[in-house]
């Protein structure tokens, strides 16, 4: 097929959003399709420095950005969705003289992948692919209970922001034009106006690329120096969870000495992370790692027993794909992706419903103080990680998304 692909965010060795559209890309190149990429003139450089020393076959690349004057729009992140807005308007004019010359069969926008913010594509008369498209996952109110003031105002601005899709005109603009939309949960389907759910198909947004895949598998070990060890590797910011990792390992060293934690990351909630791991007596217990290299975040995944990502709303969790990579099992929440993730086989999803931060951290107390006296259980676990990541491969994800788009079209 001849694919038109809007990726705003689309970068080799990047992570997040600029890793979903690179992904795209190559794997849609593996599959032997012909792509053309519109993405920002930003990415250029990085692009053309990845294939100058390797080959995307049937891919070319379409530089856009909005004239200098609008990138004071931006002001560093905090203007970025108004600018998107205005580019996505700028490539609607780009991609219309484009599909004169060309026939596609497709356009597919993958980045960003939020619901709440528009693309135009689909008015060009070409059969619109829109997404996988996240951003309507949320947590029980209980649960942010502990934040900071700002945080709380913050989550229900967002809130209030995806109950406001249903009356957004461009957001109906872009519903209607759209063959199939994909998103990334139900909650995510649930913030979207019902007219258009008959076009509706859910699936993840994330996946592995296959070399990693193999390059980074290990079966789990064991207990290290008589120690089960604990990670989390992410942003540090209010709605991943970690005073929930913080309560849980509060409740572990109650119980026994033998668990040691590492967080790994950093982010704009740090000095209110290491408050609260200071009020509940745990800061000096834990190890403190701020951003590392690729190879040495590896060594952690290797090293550790049992990776926790208690996020509040995310529609992924790149960093659960890496953890089951190398054999870890993972503890999540049953809150959008990371419960679409992780199964029994693999790990465990925690429930959620009703519960404050303090029944979910003895809940995951539990779990982990289980796991670290049964060797058999945990080797298990770290043997169906190896099962389940296969089915996160970039190929594999993708081709899944187009067979759903196909079959509904046959219907």
């Amino acid at each position: 097929m001849k694919i038109l692909l809007s990726a705003y965010a689309c970068e080799p060795y990047k992570g997040s959003e600029p890793y979903v559209g690179w992904n795209w890309v190559n794997s849609l190149s593996k599959q032997g399709h012909e792509v053309w990429v519109i993405t920002r003139k930003n990415n250029r450089q990085i692009i053309n420095d990845f294939l100058s020393k390797n080959s995307l076959a049937g891919v070319k690349f379409i530089y856009y950005d909005l004239p200098k004057v609008f990138l004071y729009i931006k002001n560093g992140n905090r203007g970025v969705h108004l600018y998107y807005l205005l580019w996505q308007i700028g490539i609607y004019f780009v991609c219309k003289q484009l599909c004169k010359k060309i026939k596609f069969s497709l356009i597919h926008h993958v980045t960003f992948v939020t619901a709440r913010q528009p693309s135009f594509l689909g008015l060009l008369g070409i059969p619109f692919i829109l997404g996988p498209i996240a951003g309507g996952e949320r947590s029980h109110f209980k649960l942010l209970e502990s934040f900071l003031i700002i945080d709380k105002l913050f989550e229900y601005l967002r809130l209030f922001s995806n109950y406001l899709i249903k009356y957004n005109p461009l957001m109906h603009l872009t519903f209607n034009s759209a063959s199939k939309i994909i998103v990334t949960s139900i909650q995510t389907k649930n913030v979207i106006p019902k007219v258009y759910h008959p076009k509706i198909i859910e699936n993840l947004a994330v996946g592995i690329d296959k070399n990693e895949i193999k390059s980074n598998f290990t079966m789990w070990g064991g207990e290290q120096n008589n120690k089960f060890r604990i990670m989390y590797a992410g942003r540090i910011l209010h709605w991943k969870g970690l005073h929930i990792v913080l309560n849980t390992y509060a409740h572990l060293l109650k119980s026994s000495d033998k668990f040691e934690l590492s967080i790994i990351g950093s982010g704009s909630r740090e000095n209110w992370v290491k408050t609260v791991a200071n009020k509940l007596n745990v800061y000096d217990n834990i190890k403190w790692v701020k951003e590392i290299d690729r190879n040495e975040l590896n060594n952690y995944y290797a090293k550790s027993d049992a990776f926790l990502f208690p996020s509040l709303h995310d529609s992924g969790g790149m960093v659960i794909l890496e953890a089951l990579s190398f054999g870890l099992p993972v503890i999540c929440l049953d809150i959008g992706g990371p419960s679409k993730i992780i199964n029994e086989e693999c790990g465990f999803i925690i429930d959620t419903s009703g519960k404050n931060v303090y029944d979910i951290s003895v809940q995951i107390s539990k779990k982990l103080l289980f796991m670290s006296k049964n060797r058999n259980l945990c080797k298990q676990l770290s043997k169906n990680a190896k099962k389940r990541i296969l089915d996160f491969e970039w190929l594999n994800v993708t081709k899944n998304i187009y067979k759903k788009v196909l079959i509904e079209d046959q219907k």
